[in-house]
């Protein structure tokens, strides 16, 4: 992946782009055309820094204004999704079922990554600003703990086919949405939900994710 930013210049009553900068984020592989990359850069929240991750597991945070290198994570498996980019802290979903809270110098702050059945194709959302939303390739959605990254509930979409609903795809794997209490999430089942949090025993603590309505604009 070759990361290209480019600015505007305005000398001429048309605007012109040039690139300012490129900067290459995953090897070419044994073929011409290089790797196949899906993910798009996210930028931090003061404008700063530019955070990407590319196939080869590679993640990479740029100096926004030079494309200079801050630092650099290997992560295993590659990665797919927009990293989600907090105030000092980025969630990052691998191919594999990894998800890894990393901190803005680089440091892995969860003793180990959360890990779920399928790839992270749709970047995380932040949920109560205390659990992930991260929805995966096998129409599933899981709450990940912010604090250790332990994995607090699921949710699985495939029962929808059994309901009716559409086998068939929506193309792509779009992120997740949360508004308040809801989660918004599309599945690869043509079905789309909205997910509120849930706690058996009363308390606060989520034990799983209810849906409060689902609907599949693709049934048959």
């Amino acid at each position: 992946m070759c990361i290209a930013v480019l600015a505007t210049v305005s000398a001429s009553a048309d605007p012109v782009f040039r690139v300012a900068y490129r900067v290459r984020v995953s090897d070419r592989g044994i073929f011409s055309l290089g790797p196949l990359e899906v993910a798009s850069p996210a930028v931090t929240q003061d404008g700063f820094s530019v955070v990407v991750g590319g196939g080869s597991g590679r993640l990479v945070v740029l100096d926004a204004a030079s494309g200079e290198t801050s630092f650099e994570v290997q992560l295993d498996g590659g990665i797919s999704a927009t990293p989600l980019v907090l105030a000092d802290r980025f969630v990052v979903g691998t191919d594999n079922g990894g998800i890894y809270l990393v901190g803005a110098d680089g440091r892995m702050l969860w003793p180990a990554p959360a890990r779920i059945k399928g790839a992270v194709r749709g970047r995380p959302a932040l949920w109560h600003s205390s659990l992930i939303i991260v929805a995966d390739d096998t129409s599933s959605v899981h709450a990940v703990s912010m604090a250790d990254g332990s994995v607090v509930a699921s949710f699985s979409a495939q029962s929808y086919a059994r309901r009716g609903l559409s086998p068939f795809t929506v193309f792509g794997y779009p992120d997740p949405l949360v508004d308040g209490d809801l989660a918004y999430v599309g599945f690869e089942t043509g079905a789309i939900a909205a997910l509120k949090p849930k706690g058996t025993d009363g308390s606060d603590a989520v034990s799983s994710l209810e849906p409060a309505w689902q609907v599949g604009p693709c049934s048959a």
